[in-house]
């Protein structure tokens, strides 16, 4: 009997599309938080989008400020989002020679990137945070709508060290763990 190669397999389906809560273990109620939060912020630059570009076209009036709203918007739902990718491991990857690989290279392959991306993310963290004290130093302020950016920053170092922590949590369970398969490769 052959297989229908349009016959959908449940079980990628189960894991592309499984709750990030769910494999998050001890950061399952942080997680939810900001699946909620990220869901928001994804909302927001929609209906901001909408009103923007209803008021632009059919009342010549668009939202002062629009595009400086939705900038701000943007950079909070790719902060707040990317624990919830790294919990799910869904960052775009090739995996071009993992059927060469052994699990146990496997694992250790994803600790080493989890590392890096951890470490790459705490420099830019940093980098947000000491950018956010010389903003806050000197009263900068948006463009257009003319508010202080420095608490903007604040936020997204703060949601960005939160990325850090959930790498590194991720590593442990990495580690930690007994079966490797467990280990969230697809």
């Amino acid at each position: 009997m052959t297989e229908d190669p349009l016959e959908i397999n449940e079980d990628v389906l189960a894991e592309d599309y499984a709750v990030p809560a769910s494999r998050a273990g001890g950061f399952a109620w942080p997680i939810r938080i900001l699946t909620g939060i990220a869901a928001i912020f994804m909302a927001s630059i929609a209906g901001v989008t909408f009103v923007d570009v209803t008021g632009r076209y059919v009342f010549t009036a668009p939202i002062p400020g629009g595009v400086e709203i939705i900038e701000f918007l943007l950079g909070l739902l790719i902060f707040s989002a990317l624990p919830l990718v790294v919990v799910k491991n869904a960052h775009i990857s090739v995996e071009l020679f993992d059927g060469f690989m052994s699990e146990g290279f496997k694992r250790v392959r994803e600790v080493i990137v989890l590392l890096g991306n951890a470490a790459v993310l705490g420099f830019i963290t940093s980098r947000m945070w000491a950018t956010g004290l010389e903003m806050a130093e000197f009263d900068e302020i948006s463009l257009h709508l003319e508010v202080e950016t420095a608490p903007l920053l604040f936020t997204l170092a703060g949601l960005s060290a939160m990325s850090v922590l959930t790498q590194l949590y991720m590593v442990w369970m990495l580690l930690t763990q007994r079966d490797p398969s467990a280990g969230g490769n697809r």
